[in-house]
């Protein structure tokens, strides 16, 4: 009696559980590479802050319109004044030293 003959499957290498093993280790050595390292600096001592007031910041707003009037914060200003009434409201306030 004579069996039917099965056709010959060619040898395979399955490579996912290798690829497995590879990142276990590769995590493993990237997670004991960072306990490793130190921060070696040099101590500095940085100040401190006593208070902490903040700063009001002042925004000058400067618009054109059509007919070709200046408006500093909405408020209608000749071309030759503008310069100075700019100076007048970017000049810092001495409230904040007393």
């Amino acid at each position: 009696m004579r069996l039917p003959e099965e056709p010959d499957i060619p040898p395979q290498i399955n490579i996912v559980p290798m690829i497995d093993v590879i990142f276990a280790l590769l995590t493993f050595f990237i997670v004991s590479t960072l306990y490793l390292t130190r921060s070696e600096g040099l101590p500095v001592n940085l100040p401190g802050a006593n208070t902490t007031q903040s700063q009001p910041q002042s925004q000058v707003v400067i618009t054109l319109n059509a007919q070709g009037g200046i408006f500093v914060n909405q408020q209608p200003t000749p071309l030759n004044n503008l310069a100075q009434q700019v100076q007048a409201l970017t000049q810092p306030t001495n409230s904040a030293l007393v």
